[in-house]
């Protein structure tokens, strides 16, 4: 998309809050929202969060670019807001998603890899039974 094209559908949502402008924009950066999403998945957070997260920060930067003021692309601009609210977002909620930290636990997880295959589920009896085998609590 030329910088033409950005500006105009840029000036039309700003001017009308027109949705097809925002949306063909969106379209457009959806892959620089998913390589940004996708460089924090490994903090154990949903893909689809971090892209939703993406999305918004990409709606942000568009609400507030002036292509006046800025001489690079709405790329350029949009992927520090891109980064910004998916960082907060990484930041705000890390104590939804827990990583296994005490040895015990890794070596409770451990136990039970060894042991299971890819779909198999253990009741809460098996658990209790590998870890008294392990040597661990629940």
């Amino acid at each position: 998309m030329d910088k033409k094209l950005e500006l105009e559908l840029i000036d039309n949502y700003a001017s009308k809050k027109c949705r097809q402008s925002i949306g063909r924009l969106l379209k457009s950066y959806l892959p620089l929202i998913k390589k940004e999403a996708s460089s924090k998945r490994t903090f154990g957070f949903d893909f689809d969060e971090l892209v939703n997260e993406g999305v918004i920060g990409f709606c942000k930067a568009v609400s507030s670019f002036n292509g006046c003021d800025f001489e690079g692309t709405l790329g350029h601009y949009a992927s520090h807001f891109i980064k910004r609210e998916i960082g907060d977002f990484v930041f705000n909620n890390r104590n939804i998603v827990k990583t296994l930290v005490s040895r015990e636990q890794r070596k409770l997880i451990s136990a039970i890899k060894k042991i299971s295959s890819p779909g198999f589920t253990l009741s809460c009896d098996e658990c209790r039974e590998i870890s008294e085998l392990t040597g661990t609590t629940i």
